[in-house]
């Protein structure tokens, strides 16, 4: 935690839109990349999320790649809020990362939910009906829908009511594509 590159993270996180060049900075032909990666954890919240959605998915957040350095760090909902993380803040046991048309506008949408609460309702709650587009607590997954929403992309189809997104949804969206994970820089 807390190496130093073109996203220097200070000891804690920072914002992504306090970035001195931003999600497209970096220069002339500078195309930094955004991703969705889905992790397989290992903790009791891990197995409960996998044991209730019927999936190894347990967590899901953005990656951002900076085309500088080749370093990357997370941005998403986890157990203490919405935050930039660095790339080794955790070690999952299973990863696959994805492209999706949008993921960097979707990720400056994102951003603005910077501090915002973890919605430990939508782990009790996955078996009821709940509003997952609650702006102010997010479950990782649905932060990242909402944010495609937020941008015009949105990863399911509008017509179709969605009551919770896990996610496993987020490994059965139709409109990504598969790429291979960066390795952790040393």
């Amino acid at each position: 935690m807390g190496r130093e590159h073109d996203l220097y993270l200070p000891s804690g996180s920072v914002s992504l839109l306090s970035c001195p060049r931003g999600i497209h900075g970096g220069g002339p032909g500078t195309v930094n990349r955004i991703y969705v990666r889905v992790i397989e954890g290992t903790g009791f919240i891990s197995k409960a999320i996998s044991f209730s959605t019927r999936s190894w998915g347990t967590h899901a957040e953005f990656i951002y790649v900076s085309s500088k350095s080749g370093l990357w760090v997370t941005y998403g909902a986890r157990e203490d809020g919405v935050h930039l993380r660095p790339a080794d803040y955790c070690k999952p046991k299973r990863q696959e990362w994805f492209e999706f048309p949008g993921a960097d506008k979707a990720l400056l949408h994102a951003a603005t939910q910077e501090n915002s609460r973890y919605d430990f309702s939508a782990i009790f709650g996955l078996g009821i009906d709940r509003d997952w587009r609650e702006v102010g607590r997010w479950f990782c997954s649905e932060l990242i829908a909402w944010a495609f929403e937020e941008c015009g992309q949105p990863i399911f189809d509008p017509e179709v009511k969605v009551w919770r997104v896990t996610p496993r949804d987020l490994l059965l969206a139709r409109n990504k594509r598969k790429v291979e994970p960066y390795a952790l820089a040393a």
